[in-house]
C-alpha cells in the first residue's frame, strides 16, 4: 500500500558479490540499495537485483521484480476525496465544522452559512468566508455552540453548487 515498505531478499547464485536494488518506476516506488521498497503512489513498480562480479564470477542482473502498490484507504482521502461532507463538531462552549470537498474544489472560495428565520421567513446568515486547501478542505471555529436543529450550508463563490447538513 501507499506509504508502507516491505524488503526483499535474494538468493542463491555462485560469488560473493555485493547485491544491489533498483527501480524503473521511481515515480511508483522507491527503492534503497539494501532493497527496501517503499510504495509512493498506485501502479505496478519494476525492482530488479544485481549482484556484483567477484573472483571468477561475473555480475548478474535478476528479473525483473512486478509489485503492485495499492493505494490505502488514508492516502485516497488525502488524494483526491470524492466525498462532499460538512461535518459539525462540539468544542468546549464553541464548535468546529470540518468540510470535506473533493479536490476538484482546491483553492476555491467558500461560504459557510446557517439558516434561521427573521419574521417567519428563512434567510440564511454567513458565519465566514474561507479558502479550501489544495485537497478541497477547510475548518471553520466559531465561538458559540450552534442551536439542535440548525442547518448549515456550503455555497461555493460563483456557483449554485451548495451542500447542506443539519446538526
Amino acid at each position: 500500500y501507499v506509504g508502507q515498505s516491505l524488503q526483499l531478499r535474494v538468493g542463491g547464485g555462485s560469488g560473493f558479490g555485493a547485491i544491489g536494488f533498483a527501480t524503473n518506476t521511481p515515480t511508483i516506488c522507491k527503492v534503497s540499495n539494501d532493497g527496501k521498497v517503499t510504495g509512493m503512489t498506485a501502479g505496478g513498480c519494476l525492482v530488479n537485483a544485481t549482484k556484483a562480479g567477484s573472483g571468477r564470477y561475473m555480475s548478474a542482473l535478476s528479473n525483473t521484480v512486478l509489485i503492485s502498490v495499492k493505494e490505502s484507504a488514508q492516502s485516497a482521502l488525502l488524494k483526491d476525496s470524492p466525498r462532499n461532507w460538512l461535518i459539525y463538531f462540539k468544542r468546549g462552549t464553541g464548535y468546529a465544522v470540518s468540510i470535506n470537498l473533493s479536490s476538484s474544489y482546491a483553492e476555491r472560495e467558500v461560504d459557510l452559512q446557517v439558516r434561521q428565520y427573521v419574521k417567519g421567513r428563512i434567510s440564511y446568515k454567513s458565519l465566514g468566508v474561507l479558502v479550501l486547501d489544495p485537497k478541497g478542505d477547510a475548518t471553520f471555529l466559531g465561538e458559540k455552540e450552534l442551536l439542535k436543529g440548525s442547518r448549515l450550508r456550503l455555497v461555493l463563490e460563483g456557483s449554485n453548487i451548495k451542500f447542506n447538513t443539519t446538526l
